[in-house]
């Protein structure tokens, strides 16, 4: 009875891939919605930051820094898992 409890603890409620691709695509919406909220803001942007320029690149980089690494483990994850994991990591020094 008790081995049976063991044996489950043992297994991952959902596999490696379904695990990663929710990871990436969840932190690649998040980012679209990111930038959704601070373009629709009622403010201009220019009234918020001193270089709206600045910001509009940090939100194209943040979107793409998400894309990417969400496309790659779409496509390959044994092949580009720790590749997207590093991009991942880069793109935290945008937030």
């Amino acid at each position: 009875e008790n081995s049976d409890i063991e044996d489950d603890d043992d297994e991952p409620p959902v596999s490696d891939l379904t695990y990663h691709m929710i990871e990436f695509w969840a932190t690649f919406v998040f980012s679209v919605l990111e930038c959704v909220s601070l373009a629709s803001t009622p403010k201009s942007l220019s009234r918020i930051y001193e270089n709206p320029i600045f910001l509009k690149l940090m939100m194209f980089f943040n979107v793409i820094a998400t894309l990417v690494p969400a496309l790659l483990v779409s496509l390959n994850i044994e092949q580009f898992e720790i590749l997207s994991h590093e991009i991942e990591y880069i793109n935290e020094l945008t937030m």
